[in-house]
C-alpha cells in the first residue's frame, strides 16, 4: 500500500509505501485506520494517524484470497474465497469474525449501505440483509457482465464490467433491478461524486459519466489514452505505423528507442462498417491497412500517403475483386507486398503502381495462412491446417511460387519469427508451446527444441540470444542462447485486457498492447513517449511443485540482474518459519531451484496447512502460497 500527499493535486507526492504479505487489491478507510484487502494475506489493518510511517496494528488471515473490503460503523465486510465475511473491528488490532455467507467460487467486490450489503459474485450483483451481523440473509440478485467493483449512491448501485458499467435500482434491496448501461471498454473501477460517475478502464483510460438519468448515462469527459483497439503495427525506417479498429492510423517516431513519440495521425473512413483492422504494412512512402468487413463479404485495403509523417493523407482504397478473403498479416519487401490471405494462402502483389497493387501469384495452403516471414528468396508460411503447420516456399518468382519443404506442428501455428543470423526459426504453436527450428538449410527444417512451459503463445519475436513470447499473461522473456535448452527468464505482465503483439528491431523490442498503445521494452533504461517504457521484471518467482505437497516441494525462481537474494517461508500469521536463501548473490545466467522439506529453522517438522514463500531481490518482492499436507 502506498500513501500520497495530494494537497497539491497537480503534484501528488508519495509519502510512504508498506509491503503487505500478499497483494493489496482493495482498501477502505475509517478514522485513523486503513483496512486493506490483501489477497492471500487476508485483511491487514494499518494505523494511518501518521501517514508518513503507518504501522500494521492488526490482521485477520483465516480468510484467504480476499478481494475487497468495505467498512461501516465498527464492522468490516470482506469479499473473496468466502463470499461474504463480516468482522467486528471495534478494536482494530484484533478483528473478530462474527458472521459469513458462503457461495461456490470467489466474490470480487463488496459495498455496504445501512443494513444492506451488496456483493459482486461471478456474474451477479447480490443483495444481503446484514442487520444481524452474525447471520447475513440473501435477498435478491441481478446479472452483471464480469463485474470488478461496485459503488453505491442513494437508490442505485454501479457495477463496472466487461462492457462498461451496469446500473441497478436498489431502492428495494429485495428486488435488485437493472435500469441502465453505460457502454464502454472493460471497466475496472468506479467512483461517484454527486451525479457524476468516474469510470476507470485500466490502460484504456477513463471517462466521466453524468448519471442524472440512470437509464441513459452520458459521457461528459473522455479520458481516452488514444490507443483504444490498436490492432496492428508495421515498421519502416524510423517510424512505426499503428492501426486501430476505430479507423485511426498513428505514426510514431522510433528512431530513439528511449524516446518514442507520436508525430502524426489521421482518421480514415472505412469502406465497410463496422471496421475490423487485421494488418498493416508500409514501405515508408505509403501505409497499407487491411480491413475485413464484419458480417459482410469482401476485403479492402486503405492506402495512406505517409511521405510526410506529421501529415498523413488518405490516398485511396484497394479492393481485390477476385479475392474476398481476409488478410491476416502483410509485409512490404522491396517492390512487393506479401500477404497471408486466409484460405488463399500466400498472395503477393506488385507495388510498381503503389496506389493500385497488382496481384502476381498465390501459394495455396491447406488451411488458412496465419502469418509468414520473408528471408531473401525464401518465405516461411504458417499453414493453419491440422496436418501441416509450416510451409517453406521459394518466392524468387512471385508469379510461380513453389514449395521447398514443410514441417508438421502438433498444435495450431499462430505466429512466426526468424533470426536470420543464426538460422533459427521460432513458431508460436498454440496448445503446444514455442518450437525452435534450424533452417540454415531451408529444404530441411530440423527441430531443435520445444519450450512447452508457455502453452498458449499468441505471438513471438526473436533477436540474438533472446526471444519474446506473448500469451494471456504478458510478454515472456526467453533465453535461446542454447536453442536446444531454452528457458524463461522473466515475465513482463500486461496491465490491460487487450491483445499483445511483439516485434524486435536492431535497436530494441516493441510491444503493441491493444488498449495501451506502442511502447519500447528494454532492460536497464527509462524513456518516455507514446506510453511508459516498461522493463523486464527484476525477478520471477514460480509456483512451487508439487502443490499441495508432502514431504518435499521445489521452488524455482530467476532474476534479471545479478545481486543478493532472500527466500523465506512464513506461516499464515506472518511468522518466519524457514530461511531457504539468505542474501546469497545469484546471477541471471540460469533459473534457480530450492527445495523445502517442511521443516523450520530448528529442523522441526511443521504442521500441515497454508504457508507463504517470499522472494526478495534488490528491486522487487514476490510472494506465493503453498499447502503442506500430511
Amino acid at each position: 500500500m502506498s500513501v500520497f500527499d495530494v494537497s497539491d493535486p497537480a503534484n501528488p507526492t508519495e509519502m510512504s509505501t508498506i509491503d503487505t504479505p500478499g497483494s493489496a487489491v482493495g482498501i477502505a478507510l475509517s478514522g485513523n485506520y486503513a483496512f486493506v484487502a490483501d489477497d492471500t494475506g487476508g485483511l491487514r489493518v494499518l494505523d494511518i494517524s501518521n501517514p508518513a510511517a503507518p504501522p500494521e496494528v492488526g490482521s485477520e488471515t483465516t480468510s484467504a484470497n480476499v478481494t475487497d473490503v468495505a467498512v461501516q460503523d465498527n464492522y468490516a465486510y470482506i469479499s473473496g474465497e468466502v463470499a461474504l465475511l463480516i468482522l467486528d473491528v471495534a478494536t482494530p488490532s484484533t478483528p473478530v469474525v462474527v458472521g459469513s455467507y458462503d457461495l461456490t467460487g470467489n466474490s470480487m467486490a463488496v459495498a455496504v449501505q445501512g443494513n444492506h450489503a451488496y456483493l459482486v459474485h461471478d456474474i451477479h450483483l447480490l443483495s444481503f440483509d446484514v442487520s444481524d451481523k452474525t447471520t447475513p440473509v440473501y435477498l435478491d440478485g441481478g446479472l452483471v457482465d464480469g463485474g470488478n467493483n461496485v459503488a453505491l449512491s442513494g437508490d442505485h448501485a454501479f457495477v463496472p464490467g466487461q462492457s462498461g458499467m451496469r446500473i441497478f435500482d436498489i431502492s428495494d434491496p429485495a428486488q435488485v433491478t437493472h435500469v441502465g448501461t453505460a457502454s464502454g471498454l472493460h471497466g475496472f473501477d468506479v467512483s461517484l461524486e454527486g451525479n457524476l460517475a468516474y469510470v476507470a478502464y485500466g490502460l484504456g483510460g477513463y471517462d466521466v459519466r453524468d448519471v442524472t438519468d440512470v437509464a441513459s448515462p452520458t459521457v461528459v469527459f473522455d479520458g481516452d489514452n488514444g490507443w483504444k483497439e490498436s490492432k496492428a503495427v508495421a515498421f519502416a525506417g524510423d517510424y512505426a505505423y499503428v492501426a486501430s479498429t476505430e479507423g485511426l492510423l498513428k505514426i510514431v517516431d522510433v528512431s530513439d528507442v528511449g524516446n518514442v513519440a507520436e508525430v502524426g495521425n489521421m482518421e480514415f473512413t472505412p469502406f465497410h462498417l463496422p471496421l475490423n483492422v487485421t494488418a498493416v504494412a508500409s514501405n515508408g512512402n505509403y501505409a497499407y491497412v487491411a480491413q475485413a468487413a464484419v458480417g459482410l463479404a469482401g476485403v479492402d485495403m486503405e492506402i495512406i500517403d505517409v511521405t510526410d509523417p506529421a501529415n498523413p493523407v488518405h490516398a485511396g482504397t484497394f479492393n481485390d475483386p477476385n479475392n474476398t478473403v481476409q488478410i491476416n498479416s502483410m509485409q512490404v519487401v522491396g517492390n512487393y507486398l506479401y500477404t497471408a490471405k486466409g484460405s488463399y494462402g500466400l498472395r503477393v502483389y506488385d507495388l510498381a503502381a503503389p496506389l493500385a497493387p497488382a496481384p502476381l501469384g498465390n501459394f495455396f495452403t491447406n488451411g488458412p495462412a496465419n502469418g509468414f516471414v520473408v528471408d531473401g528468396n525464401t518465405t516461411y508460411v504458417l499453414d493453419g491446417s491440422p496436418v501441416l503447420g509450416l510451409r517453406v516456399v521459394d518466392t524468387s518468382n512471385p508469379s510461380a511460387m513453389t514449395e521447398i519443404a514443410s514441417f508438421l506442428t502438433p498444435g495450431v501455428a499462430a505466429a512466426i519469427a526468424l533470426d536470420a543470423a543464426s538460422g533459427r526459426l521460432l513458431i508460436a504453436d498454440d496448445g503446444n508451446g514455442v518450437i525452435i527450428l534450424d533452417v540454415n538449410d531451408p529444404s530441411d527444417p530440423t527441430e531443435l527444441s520445444t519450450l512447452s512451459t508457455i502453452t498458449h503463445p499468441s505471438d513471438v519475436a526473436v533477436s540474438g540470444e533472446y526471444a519474446y513470447v506473448t500469451d494471456a499473461a504478458g510478454v515472456h522473456i526467453v533465453d535461446v542462447s542454447n536453442p536446444a535448452a531454452p528457458f524463461v527468464m522473466g515475465l513482463f505482465e500486461k496491465t490491460s485486457g487487450g491483445e499483445l503483439r511483439v516485434m524486435t528491431r536492431e535497436d530494441g523490442v516493441f510491444v503493441l498492447e491493444e488498449l495501451a498503445g506502442l511502447y519500447s521494452l528494454f532492460n536497464g533504461s527509462t524513456a518516455s513517449g507514446v506510453s511508459d517504457v516498461r522493463t523486464a521484471p527484476h525477478a520471477v518467482l514460480q509456483q512451487n511443485t508439487p502443490n499441495p505437497f508432502n514431504p518435499l516441494t521445489v521452488i524455482r525462481f530467476s532474476v534479471r540482474d545479478t545481486g543478493p537474494v532472500r527466500l523465506n517461508v512464513y506461516d499464515v500469521s506472518g511468522r518466519l518459519v524457514r530461511t531457504l536463501v539468505n542474501g546469497v548473490r545469484v546471477s541471471q545466467a540460469a533459473p534457480y531451484s530450492v527445495s523445502w522439506d517442511g521443516r523450520d529453522d530448528n529442523d522441526v517438522h511443521v504442521a500441515s496447512g497454508v504457508y507463504f514463500y517470499k522472494l526478495v531481490t534488490n528491486g522487487s518482492t514476490h510472494t506465493k502460497k503453498m499447502v503442506l499436507v500430511k
